[in-house]
């Protein structure tokens, strides 16, 4: 295991910069603080590498990653400081541990087994969290498995990263290993150092923000919880102490290719038929017209050159809000009225959560939303990188398993691949997992409906599942029974006997 943290009163000349937190930074270290033994905003994921790997080249590479760009030196400070500020050291060493898990003796590797001894090892990753207050928060597993098949564990805090710089890391950091394992040097482009976004949020106009926030959320009164969901019993199926769970759905290929040709053909995104669809189903289930949830944005502005390359915590989450007033209106007509005020929405999405609500009028004592919604519009899925020199095998990974847990009690997240992948996340304490397996089978029957009734009013939407409707109008409804044609009066007698005390 190497090991290198920066000390806790770092010298100055092992610091190379300081400067503020961004909106997103500061909530996340808020919640973090909040709950300090939890693993809320604790990142981790599992790939599955076959092939001949090069551990040497592959540690360095990740070094290389580190040393290159500033977030992942960072760590934070809050203690006697009027605002708390992130500071880059100038080097620090990534944690890197190997695990050798390869059969001894000629023994079978047994899959159960792995599994089971894999969950265990994610478990205790998690349980060890980080400290924020020293670099890097991050740190790499390697388990091997056998020569020529391996996990790889990537942990780290959110404050640093967003899905979009994973992406970003993972090209770099094969660029980087194909270069290690043919002892040639590669010239990367300049990355914009981090804090080059935290000066362009610092120059937005924030009364403009405040204005469009204020009048798009006027009138506005957090509902209540949905009840219906709140736990009544301890769900057996959860590992004990689970605070967060998912369940997980991919949506037929089919159905996956319709809502694309739909979004297509009307001059719609994916993420507006979806965030529909969420809405909608909100609407039903709570009751209520006027639906806020949350939606995680991207938050790379266009007018920053270079963001798109950049890494770093440039998400933001809004408030979305959708009035459901007329159910005469047709689908097509209330997605293309849901675009036209996304449009609107990220004028203004630089502005934080916390004054949005301020904005509002809206006490901080009132979550303004308990719900939100991710669109992964980044590269995931399998990767594939093949030397050209012949020097390194061809490696295969494989789709990761992801563990991340946000501080809301449920979360939609979509990722637009083929065929769509749905995974809801939930706080165990409020949700039982068959009610959430109700509702993506709900979310999935409402998308079935877009792609096929584009055109008919939201009231004639089904909701329910095929299985719910057999059994609501056909099992329940079978209510047939043999008929007594006696007079009445020999019934009430018959009965009289039967209870002569009633």
């Amino acid at each position: 295991m190497v090991t290198s943290n920066a000390p806790r009163n770092a010298p100055l000349r092992a610091i190379e910069d300081i400067y503020p937190l961004s909106p997103m930074q500061q909530g996340m270290l808020f919640h973090s603080r909040l709950e300090p033994g939890s693993s809320i905003y604790f990142e981790q994921t599992c790939w599955r590498i076959r092939g001949r790997l090069n551990l040497e080249a592959f540690q360095r590479a990740w070094q290389q990653l580190t040393n290159r760009h500033t977030v992942l030196r960072t760590c934070f400070a809050w203690e006697d400081l009027d605002e708390p500020l992130q500071i880059v050291m100038q080097s620090v060493d990534l944690p890197v541990t190997i695990h050798d898990w390869r059969p001894k003796n000629g023994e079978a590797v047994q899959v159960d087994t792995l599994q089971h001894r894999l969950e265990e090892f994610l478990a205790q990753d998690r349980q060890a969290g980080f400290d924020l207050t020293q670099a890097p928060l991050m740190r790499l597993a390697l388990i091997q498995i056998t020569d020529d098949d391996q996990y790889f564990v990537w942990s780290h805090h959110h404050l640093l990263l967003d899905g979009w710089s994973h992406a970003i890391l993972l090209q770099e950091m094969f660029t980087l290993y194909e270069a290690n394992c043919n002892d040639k040097n590669v010239r990367l482009p300049q990355p914009r150092p981090y804090r080059d976004y935290i000066a362009w949020l610092k120059a937005q106009d924030r009364e403009q923000a405040h204005l469009f926030w204020k009048e798009y959320l006027s009138s506005f009164s957090p509902a209540a919880p949905l009840k219906i969901y709140t736990r009544q019993a301890v769900d057996a199926s959860i590992s004990p102490g689970a605070i967060y769970a998912t369940e997980k759905a991919l949506l037929p290929g089919e159905l996956s290719n319709r809502l694309f040709m739909l979004a297509q053909h009307s001059h719609l995104t994916l993420n507006t038929l979806m965030q529909a669809a969420w809405a909608l189903l909100l609407h039903r289930y709570s009751g209520q017209q006027d639906i806020v949830f949350g939606a995680t944005v991207s938050g790379r502005p266009a007018d920053l050159p270079g963001s798109e390359e950049m890494i770093g915590l440039f998400i933001n989450t809004l408030p979305v809000r959708v009035q459901i007033n007329d159910l005469q209106e047709t689908v097509l007509s209330f997605l293309n009225r849901l675009q036209l005020g996304f449009a609107d929405l990220h004028r203004y999405e630089y502005f934080p959560l916390v004054d949005i609500q301020s904005s509002a009028g809206i006490s901080s004592d009132l979550p303004l939303f308990e719900s939100l919604f991710v669109f992964e519009n980044y590269p995931t899925g399998e990767l594939k990188k093949q030397s050209r020199s012949g020097q390194m095998d061809e490696l295969h990974i494989e789709m990761p398993a992801a563990y991340t847990q946000v501080n809301y009690p449920l979360t939609l997240a979509v990722s637009p691949g083929d065929p769509v992948g749905l995974i809801i996340g939930y706080q165990c304490d409020r949700f039982d997992r068959e009610a959430i397996q109700r509702m993506l089978g709900h979310l999935q029957t409402l998308l079935q409906s877009f792609a096929e009734h584009p055109n008919v009013p939201l009231l004639e939407l089904p909701m329910l599942t095929p299985d719910e409707q057999q059994q609501l109008l056909v099992a329940w409804n079978n209510t047939a029974a043999s008929l007594s044609f006696d007079p009445v009066h020999y019934t009430i007698e018959r009965i009289a006997q039967r209870f002569p005390d009633h």
